[in-house]
């Protein structure tokens, strides 16, 4: 999708803010015809190719979009990090209103244009006026300025099996996966992922070793995703859905040692087949090293929109970046996973849930 930028001049001279929401609405009315000039269209019969020459000035972006995210039955609270927006030549004033929280003001600028502390007083004095236009009084719950003074503690060098097993020490009887009716506390979870990861270092597993899971969501997926992660290995999700042929370049690509089956799954892939199963080890095997944050986690494939599917290793620290400590969403004390990625690390990696 490419939304296009056309100037919108306003004259009105006057404290009345509704006045001059409708002659804002009547001069977005006439130039709408206009944003079919594409922007580098205009830039050339402007000649403002090349160099520091600025097509326009401040921009204003309102966003009025619900993210509604639900874990089960637990709702989640989007926080926005990052607009998308490229290439800002000014300014660019983003006004986030949605039903479920207090409305949310971001600043983007220019770092030529602007330092830290200007976009800071900026931010301050747009929210003062648009707190006063409005006559509330100020939310405790409204952005801070994005000079990154919510910045979070990155576990650069933190693996998240360190993570998943001092939460299992914590609560070892809290659930950590359910599906439907079945669930599994932190403790038989991680009884029955050491007693599958036995089973994997027996077959060759070891640290940065692929290892496939074929099968659908569910509790079995998460006990074969876990006891991958505690081998070192890191697991490579295959969809029981994918024709053979895509499934055998996916094993072949990424060198899969063996497929741990999920769910009832069958492949016919050219390796060696491992199933959960309901056994239970106390200890974890032991590994070579102590994993780190750039040890390999898992392995996912590109849809394959610009050619053929690539495989994208995605490293521990980079799982910790997305769901550990994170600002860019609330995760509630509830949280109980689902099979999906961002659920299943948040849930079980993350303290606060």
């Amino acid at each position: 999708m490419i939304a296009n930028i056309v100037p919108l001049r306003v004259t009105e001279r006057t404290d009345d803010l509704l006045h001059i929401a409708r002659s804002i609405a009547q001069e977005q009315r006439a130039i709408q015809p206009h944003t079919r000039y594409r922007g580098e269209h205009l830039r050339r019969d402007l000649r403002l190719l090349g160099g520091t020459r600025r097509l326009y000035g401040p921009v204003v972006n309102v966003l009025p979009f619900d993210y509604d995210l639900w874990f089960g039955s637990s709702r989640g609270v989007a926080k926005s990090v990052s607009t998308g927006a490229q290439a800002i030549e000014d300014i660019a004033i983003h006004l986030h209103v949605r039903s479920n929280c207090p409305p949310e003001l971001d600043l983007d600028a220019n770092p030529l244009c602007y330092s830290d502390a200007e976009l800071a007083t900026h931010l301050h004095e747009l929210a003062a006026a648009l707190v006063d236009a409005a006559g509330k009084a100020p939310s405790s719950r409204g952005r801070t300025p994005m000079v990154h003074s919510d910045a979070r503690r990155y576990h650069r060098d933190t693996s998240l099996l360190s993570l998943l097993n001092s939460w299992s020490r914590q609560t070892p009887s809290a659930c950590a996966v359910r599906d439907g009716n079945t669930g599994l506390s932190y403790d038989a979870l991680d009884r029955r992922a050491n007693a599958l990861a036995h089973r994997l270092v027996a077959r060759g597993v070891e640290i940065g070793q692929p290892v496939g899971v074929l099968g659908h969501r569910g509790v079995e997926a998460i006990v074969a995703m876990v006891g991958i992660l505690i081998t070192g290995g890191a697991y490579v999700p295959l969809d029981a859905a994918y024709p053979p042929a895509r499934l055998a370049t996916m094993a072949e690509e990424t060198e899969l040692l063996c497929v741990v089956e999920v769910g009832g799954a069958r492949h016919d892939l050219d390796v060696p087949t491992v199933t959960v199963d309901h056994e239970d080890s106390v200890q974890p095997p032991t590994l070579t090293r102590p994993l780190t944050g750039a040890d390999l986690a898992y392995v996912m494939f590109t849809s394959g929109s610009t050619g053929r599917p690539k495989a994208v290793g995605v490293p521990y620290r980079a799982v910790s970046r997305l769901v550990v400590d994170t600002n860019c969403v609330s995760i509630s004390q509830n949280l109980t996973t689902t099979a999906r990625r961002f659920c299943l690390t948040a849930a079980l990696g993350n303290k606060r849930a």
